[in-house]
């Protein structure tokens, strides 16, 4: 839905009675959440929009919802790496939820879970990734050079053999020659 024809529909839900916001920003919480248990993150890319549409209008109408919707967003920016966005949302999940909930509820723990993830993802995103190629690279020259130290041992052990073959044991050559 186009952000001007979201805001037209908001404006007119105004005057109805019965707003038909909490049950559309339910319906699209739950179609975000399904996706996201099913890591089906093509089918939530067309929601993302909507999504941050019906969380800033749910959370000008002060409903529960927005908590939900704003824990997807994040969760689903999270999976895309946009890890500073993610961990907006989910910050603001978890404010909302604080506000509402005891700290023993299990929806803090999931919120809190959540955005510790993200910020575990970032934290490991971030680090250099040069490590492990400069790693790799290190480990296959020192291979390399032990192959080639290895074959040079080889070369020298085979002429020593046929030395020993030819002159028979050290010091003896010597003396024949």
């Amino acid at each position: 839905m186009h952000t001007l024809l979201a805001e037209f529909a908001r404006l007119q839900d105004r005057d109805l009675e019965e707003s038909a916001l909490p049950a559309v920003a339910e319906a699209i919480a739950l179609l975000a959440s399904r996706a996201l248990i099913n890591r089906s993150l093509e089918c939530l890319s067309p929601l993302h929009e909507h999504l941050e549409t019906l969380a800033k209008f749910a959370g000008d109408a002060n409903l529960q919802i927005t908590s939900a919707l704003l824990g997807n967003l994040g969760v689903y920016l999270g999976r895309l790496a946009e890890y500073e966005s993610a961990k907006m949302y989910l910050e603001r999940c978890l404010e909302i939820d604080k506000s509402v909930y005891d700290q023993d509820d299990p929806r803090m723990a999931i919120d809190s879970n959540n955005l510790g993830t993200v910020l575990l993802n970032w934290v490991n995103y971030r680090k250099p990734k040069s490590t492990s190629r400069e790693l790799c690279r290190s480990m296959r020259e020192s291979l390399a050079q032990m192959i080639q130290r290895s074959q040079e041992m080889s070369i020298i052990l085979e002429w020593s053999l046929k030395t020993w073959e030819i002159c028979g044991k050290p010091g003896r050559a010597s003396r024949e020659l």
